[in-house]
């Protein structure tokens, strides 16, 4: 057990272990195992940090994150961020609805204390039938709240065309499905 590799996969199990989940997750994600592939891992332990690189992908009951590379970082035991890099990075999750929530962009930033989830770079955010998709896009699970747009700090000039043109939100939404109105019964007893 003296071997630093070790060592730091246990800290890094117990502290993803201890990770507060969003309150959209489905109950039984936080009981469920964490598993974790990629072709190379890096760990700080002083720093609270592990980066995994090369086709990652990190899953926890019906919790899915995938990228390039991605970096966990941690406080006290405690995730306190995760930053995923890809072409695109993805993150898949069911919630106790039944409802699926998708998410791709360049890059993600989890906010494990707030379960926010941030993307930036051809964004997109499905949840349910409802698809939104910007250079930016936070999505604020606790207050189920979605918000799409350029950054402030964002140049407004496209760089290869020149345009000032700024990037839309592309948004589509689906009605909910109401159920029919019973049909009047016809009088008449056989």
């Amino acid at each position: 057990m003296n071997n630093p590799v070790n060592h730091w996969l246990i800290v890094l199990l117990l502290s993803l272990g201890c990770t507060s989940l969003p309150v959209y997750a489905k109950s039984e994600d936080s009981n469920a195992p964490i598993n974790i592939e990629a072709d190379a891992v890096e760990m700080r332990e002083a720093e609270g940090i592990s980066i995994y690189t090369g086709n990652v992908k990190i899953s926890r009951g019906s919790i899915e994150f995938s990228g390039d590379k991605i970096i966990i970082s941690s406080e006290a035991g405690r995730v306190q961020q995760i930053d995923i890099e890809g072409q695109p990075a993805t993150f898949y999750q069911l919630n106790d609805q039944n409802e699926d929530i998708r998410a791709q962009g360049l890059q993600m930033r989890y906010l494990a204390a707030d379960d926010i989830l941030e993307l930036n770079g051809e964004a997109l955010l499905v949840k349910q039938q409802s698809r939104f998709s910007s250079e930016h896009i936070v999505y604020d699970a606790g207050k189920d709240m979605v918000t799409a747009g350029q950054l402030q700090s964002e140049p407004s000039a496209d760089a290869e065309t020149g345009s000032t043109e700024k990037p839309r939100v592309k948004i589509t939404l689906h009605p909910e499905a109401t159920p029919p109105e019973p049909q009047p019964q016809d009088s008449k007893q056989p």
